[in-house]
């Protein structure tokens, strides 16, 4: 990406880049904007297609709980530089109640109150599943596809959502405090956002594994947020389907997915 490297320093100034992190989707690079250290994100093809939508997320987020957008084409973003760690410490320090209050009160700050998006819905977000289920009609995807359609043919509280919020992706600043990143940008129901506090920390697989753990969150997100515990646990359910057949797509191993999910079926 050494060409795009360039072309972007050149288009917004930035000076002294520094690869930071390379990822599936992006590689990042430190740089100095306006005499500020920031992040340039270079998006992969594959990040151009899975993120399309997260600046006009970001833009709508307006700094508020979400780390502030500066700069932003189809092909890269420049963003303010989060200088903390990921949520994930904080499970590992054993503070696994406080980090998933810390997800609630920063979805509060995000879901805001919208009047009409031309963002995906998260109907669409749901397609690959409801695909699946049409092939396997005796199957789990089957089963989750059904509930997905109750669930969104009589949504509530609809808001532009992260969609993809988990503890990787909410990064600590000195000043500001927990901020999340990497939205993908959709327009739902708000529970939606809470279906992968359940499947992370990822890199975690015999804590999250863990039928104590799932019931323990579920009732404490259930009311810190004023949603139903049962329909948490069913936003979670089918969102863990529809993730084991994005795996499937990637051929990513979705045994530890799937054990999960069925973990969440005993419960809805």
């Amino acid at each position: 990406m050494t060409t795009n490297l360039d072309t972007f320093c050149q288009k917004w100034d930035l000076k002294s880049p520094i690869l930071y992190k390379k990822t599936y989707t992006s590689e990042l690079y430190k740089v100095s904007y306006q005499k500020q250290i920031c992040i340039l994100k270079i998006l992969t093809k594959t990040g151009q297609r899975d993120e399309k939508h997260a600046a006009k997320a970001l833009e709508f987020f307006a700094g508020e709980a979400a780390v502030i957008l500066m700069q932003s084409t189809n092909e890269a973003h420049l963003l303010e530089y989060l200088d903390g760690d990921a949520l994930t410490a904080l499970v590992k320090m054993n503070k696994d109640v406080e980090a998933s209050t810390i997800i609630c009160e920063l979805l509060k700050k995000l879901h805001k109150p919208s009047v009409g998006t031309d963002l995906p819905s998260l109907r669409e977000r749901y397609d690959k599943l409801y695909r699946k289920a049409e092939n396997e009609k005796n199957s789990i995807y089957a089963r989750a596809a059904e509930l997905a359609d109750s669930l969104l043919k009589n949504p509530l509280n609809q808001v532009v959502l992260h969609g993809d919020i988990h503890h990787e992706n909410i990064l600590h600043h000195s000043k500001r405090g927990w901020l999340a990143i990497d939205p993908k940008g959709i327009y739902g129901e708000s529970t939606f956002d809470l279906a992968n506090v359940f499947f992370n920390p990822s890199d975690m697989p015999e804590f999250i594994l863990n039928e104590e753990r799932v019931l323990k969150i579920s009732k404490l997100v259930s009311g810190l947020m004023k949603i139903e515990q049962k329909r948490i646990l069913q936003f979670a359910f089918t969102y863990g389907c529809l993730s084991a057949v994005w795996g499937l797509e990637d051929q990513f191993d979705i045994s530890k997915t799937l054990e999960l999910v069925k973990i969440l079926e005993k419960h809805i």
